[in-house]
């Protein structure tokens, strides 16, 4: 969803507006109503209204469309102002339609509303937010830059400002405290520059520019950061990679390999989730809410990834393994913002004062599609949710279509983002509309953990939950048709054999450069977190952090850091003999 009705809904004020007497009430209704229609879904509607408000703001403006950026950003002249002046009201308008375009994919359009929002002023970070995240993903990303720096300078210098005013009087810091101002603009400056720095953060490392990245890292609290030697991986062919041990090795606890999965089987699988599958709205899998089925592997397959499983499973050299839990995932190649780093874990087992920290013995990821569109890496750490140091070794597998990916259960993993266009070459994908979103390249991979206890017995299970049941296909859930099991010829049952398994490169990051300490900045974070939605623990301020937020997050916890040391004393956490090579035939290994 595009920053766009946040600050107005959250943070607006209740009340009429001064400017343009009366036009300023009409504006301020006709915003409340245009809210109201989009929250309703009645977008139509809320795109009228919203031109409407332009319109009024047009009339009111004495150089007429021509010219119609308001120059106020001085804090005293704004300050001065009891409630939003009209064009603020114009300039929040314009970014509403904005986001309106942006999340049908025209992105043409919702470019043009973002800069009209900007025209009305100068101040609109929202609408700024927008144009970077626009050229980030689909355009320039040189320009992305741009403007994400833009919303870091008005934030400082907004704060200057603030400070050089309120300093004059004890009434004049009321008068700012009280001000419309703290609602309509520093709360969205302050949460725009907070998400603007990461990104900036984040595209210097995806581009090899780790010195100028580490100013942006100090406006938090961070201490880690995941090593340059790690991000130099993301993309790189064995030969252009000298940071890096890329040997096949058979001792190495991660291992990549080819030809686990007949082709037959592959084909389906590639089919089966495709974008425009029932799979994804028939699981609400946009919604985000984590959801995974459970297979008992002494049954009878009776879907296609069950097919599958058994097919990976005699490739693990394991006779001790009694169920797998599976799930998938689909991103826009090149698009998103990779995937938090997390540990595997069975999440029923979470909770109350001595809970347990269940791991699979055996992680593994089947990359079906993405590797020629520059999909994302998976980055695994030698690092367990018990330790609270760095782990000192990271290995990184660059995506290869029906390839299998396996590493022991217990470990920190991820997934970086994929190298994004050179700077400078730009593409045009921003000037238009995707005119079928559905066709867009994507990363997608299957995961599979297997277990060796039933783990599904643990707790109350939810239809989509963790360890689901299999549904069967009904009048009312049709999805399960599309991963139906499907007849394998004899030539594809003798194409998985051992012998026809290939080994396949994983980049070993040298030992000690897995991550790499943040240095202490000049002034302390500006900052007090990582911002929400985007922070995918590559930067981190400890490595107890990992722990502390595993229970937050699934335990439902909210203790403040001496609560949670408290809580971590009652923690059992047991592998699932999570060797560092548990696997008989080399070919691949435990997770």
């Amino acid at each position: 969803m595009a920053a766009t009705k946040e600050a107005a809904l959250e943070h607006g004020p209740d009340g009429s507006h001064e400017e343009g007497g009366d036009l300023g009430d009409e504006a301020f209704e006709l915003f409340t109503a245009a809210q109201a229609h989009e929250e309703g879904g009645d977008l139509d509607e809320a795109f009228a209204l919203y031109e409407r408000i332009e319109a009024l703001a047009l009339g009111q403006s004495p150089a007429g469309a021509g010219e119609r950026r308001d120059p106020r950003w001085k804090f005293a002249e704004l300050v001065a102002s009891d409630e939003p002046p009209l064009h603020v009201l114009a300039a929040t308008a314009a970014n509403c339609a904005g986001g309106l375009f942006l999340d049908e994919g025209e992105y043409t359009e919702a470019r043009s509303w973002f800069q009209r929002s900007l025209q009305w002023w100068d101040a609109a970070v929202m609408a700024r937010l927008n144009l970077g995240n626009i050229e980030r993903e689909h355009g320039n990303p040189e320009v992305a830059i741009s403007l994400y720096s833009k919303i870091a300078e008005q934030e400082q210098e907004w704060a200057s400002q603030r400070n050089e005013f309120t300093a004059k009087s004890d009434a004049d810091a009321q008068a700012a405290q009280d001000s419309w101002i703290s609602n309509w603009l520093e709360h969205p400056l302050r949460s725009c520059g907070q998400q603007a720095a990461y990104l900036i953060a984040l595209m210097h490392h995806q581009w090899g520019r780790y010195d100028a990245a580490v100013p942006y890292l100090q406006k938090y609290p961070v201490k880690w950061r995941i090593g340059p030697a790690v991000w130099k991986c993301v993309g790189k062919s064995s030969e252009a990679d000298p940071g890096a041990s890329l040997e096949v090795d058979q001792t190495c606890p991660v291992r990549l390999v080819k030809g686990a999965l007949n082709d037959e089987l592959l084909a389906a699988l590639q089919h089966a989730f495709r974008p425009s599958s029932t799979f994804w709205d028939g699981t609400n899998y946009c919604d985000g809410a984590y959801f995974s089925f459970w297979y008992e592997i002494d049954r009878k397959p009776s879907n296609l990834v069950e097919q599958a499983i058994q097919e990976l499973l005699s490739h693990l050299g394991r006779d001790d393994i009694v169920g797998a839990e599976w799930w998938v995932h689909s991103r826009p190649s090149g698009r998103n913002l990779g995937h938090q780093l997390h540990f595997d874990t069975e999440e029923n087992s979470l909770g109350g004062e001595n809970e347990t920290i269940l791991h699979p013995a055996v992680s593994s990821v089947v990359y079906l599609t993405g590797a020629a569109t520059g999909a994302g890496p998976t980055v695994v750490f030698d690092q367990r949710v018990q330790d609270v140091t760095p782990g000192k070794r990271a290995f990184v597998s660059n995506p290869v279509d029906g390839s299998f990916l396996t590493f022991p259960g217990d470990r920190l993993h991820g997934v970086l983002p994929g190298r994004p266009p050179k700077p400078g070459k730009r593409t045009r994908q921003a000037e238009t509309k995707l005119r079928d979103p559905t066709s867009e390249p994507h990363r997608l991979t299957l995961l599979v953990g297997f277990w060796t206890r039933e783990v599904q017995k643990i707790g109350k299970r939810r239809r989509l939950g963790p360890c689901a049941p299999f549904p069967r296909a009904s009048r009312g859930v049709d999805w399960p048709s599309e991963i139906d099991t499907i007849p394998l010829s004899d030539e594809s049952k003798a194409s998985t054999s051992g012998s026809s398994i290939v080994p396949l490169p994983v980049h070993r990051v040298p030992e000690g450069q897995a991550w790499e300490a943040v240095p202490p900045g000049p002034h302390p974070p500006q900052y007090e977190t990582l911002p929400d939605g985007l922070d995918q623990h590559f930067f981190v301020a400890d490595h107890a952090e990992f722990r502390r937020r595993l229970l937050s997050t699934n335990a439902g916890n909210d203790e403040d850091d001496d609560d949670v040391d408290d809580a971590e004393a009652n923690i059992d956490v047991e592998e699932e003999n999570n060797d560092d090579d548990a696997s008989g035939d080399g070919a691949s290994s435990a997770k």
